[in-house]
């Protein structure tokens, strides 16, 4: 079984298309995290908008399909019923929440960053995800925000936290150091290998394919800390693109399994990949997640 631990879906219509490309692929289940208007579209005049109406959809997409699907939630630190909205969504099935602002990008409107990691007014949402052990998907570029990283995780030890895309700090052994610190210091800490969009999968591809040892030395280590995850942003766009995502998603595990592979993504290349051991396979595509959500 594989679950894919991190996943943007625009709405139930595309639901079939995303579960015979996973059948083909071999996941059964996906996390899907609410998206603000701008994640779903890249539209220049969209923002951080519409994301508790994606939230809704995607906690009926885990009513009508509860096998397949987990929900993690969007909250904005700047509204003022994050707590309120905490209890709603759990109550409605939720199993974790996603924040966006320690993304370093910006949206149609504005920065993602509209607090620092460890402003207060989150506080009461943190504390609760801690105590009831709600596992948190946040969005941290780690070569910006690092000293208010290592602060929150100082205030919340017992967090659940998933700190994606090798905390965006993939892309040398000093990098790659900087994850493996943090990992050390916060056993509840974990990460994933979602890339997301087609520019920064096919550069994350290459990255690794330059240098499989370093990879597969990190990835071996700290296995039982790490996710398969492909942030894909499933659209009405891109199911009418044919094969697009299942072969996204089979990229991915052509990465971690095979010695070398082609992908649509960097056409007439011939890719490293890291042929990781099964034991290994077994933590990343399946154990991670399911220690994260409660299991010893």
């Amino acid at each position: 079984m594989i679950v894919n631990a991190h996943e943007h879906l625009e709405s139930r219509r595309e639901v079939p298309a995303l579960l015979e490309a996973n059948a083909a692929v071999g996941i059964a289940t996906t996390v899907v995290v609410g998206s603000p208007r701008y994640t779903i579209t890249l539209e220049p005049g969209t923002g951080f908008e519409g994301y508790h109406e994606n939230n809704l959809e995607l906690l009926e997409v885990a009513r009508l399909w509860p096998e397949a699907f987990r929900v993690f939630p969007a909250l904005h630190p700047l509204d003022g019923d994050n707590l309120e909205r905490l209890t709603a969504y759990l109550a409605d099935g939720a199993t974790g929440i996603k924040l966006y602002y320690g993304n370093g990008g910006t949206h149609g409107k504005g920065p993602f960053h509209v607090i620092p990691l460890d402003d207060p007014c989150m506080d009461p949402v943190l504390a609760r995800c801690e105590r009831e052990r709600v596992p948190v998907i946040l969005h941290v570029n780690l070569l910006r925000f690092e000293d208010q990283l290592w602060t929150l995780l100082s205030r919340f030890p017992g967090l659940r936290i998933v700190v994606p895309h090798l905390m965006l700090a993939k892309k040398t052994a000093g990098r790659l150091q900087r994850v493996a610190d943090l990992l050390t210091s916060f056993p509840h800490l974990t990460t994933d290998l979602s890339f997301g969009r087609p520019d920064y999968l096919a550069d994350a591809l290459r990255t690794i394919s330059a240098a499989p040892a370093l990879y597969r030395t990190f990835l071996t280590r700290w296995a039982q800390r790490v996710m398969f995850g492909s942030d894909m942003v499933v659209t009405a766009g891109k199911v009418r693109r044919g094969s697009f995502i299942r072969e996204t998603l089979q990229a991915y595990r052509d990465l971690l399994e095979q010695p070398e592979y082609e992908c649509r993504y960097c056409p007439g290349e011939r890719l490293r990949g890291l042929a990781l051991p099964a034991t290994v396979l077994e933590w990343i595509y399946a154990r991670t997640f399911a220690r994260l959500s409660g299991a010893p």
